[in-house]
């Protein structure tokens, strides 16, 4: 019934093409839009309120702007890529969250050891590149056991 394989699951070369998520910035406005509003039922006078609102906003910003714009996903040849503009990043899976509608992706670059996080929304990419990489996720052997 069953047949024993010869060597270890071949998983097919895969390309996922990436898009700016308008999620995350939505996210990241509301957060902004809320802590703001919290602070205007706190007793600040308006130089420390004003102070207050621009760091909250500043932080905010930052964390948009400074997140990897990564361009592509590539899966060859049991080795993730992760390419933006000119640069190419080889990188191990160790760890990914799979929902319907994100995922979470946990990378440690190959040499330098640097750890990356890639977050998937439904409008990140085209719907069956996503839902592909969903099941390659839960279904085929692309992580890696240990972190150095």
């Amino acid at each position: 019934m069953f047949k024993a394989m010869d060597g270890p699951m071949k998983v097919a070369p895969f390309t996922l093409h990436f898009y700016p998520s308008r999620y995350l910035l939505m996210y990241l406005f509301l957060l902004c839009f809320s802590v703001l509003l919290s602070l205007y039922y706190l007793p600040l006078d308006s130089l420390q309120f004003l102070s207050v609102s621009l760091l909250v906003i500043g932080i905010c910003l930052r964390s948009f702007f400074s997140t990897k714009k990564v361009g592509q996903l590539v899966y060859r040849d049991q080795c993730w890529q992760l390419i933006t503009g000119d640069k190419t990043v080889l990188a191990d899976l160790y760890q990914a969250t799979v929902w319907r509608s994100l995922v979470v992706m946990n990378f440690c670059a190959i040499g330098d050891g640097s750890k990356c996080s890639l977050i998937l929304w439904p409008e990140s990419a085209a719907k069956q590149q996503l839902r592909q990489l969903r099941v390659m996720l839960r279904h085929y052997p692309v992580y890696r056991d240990t972190i150095i």
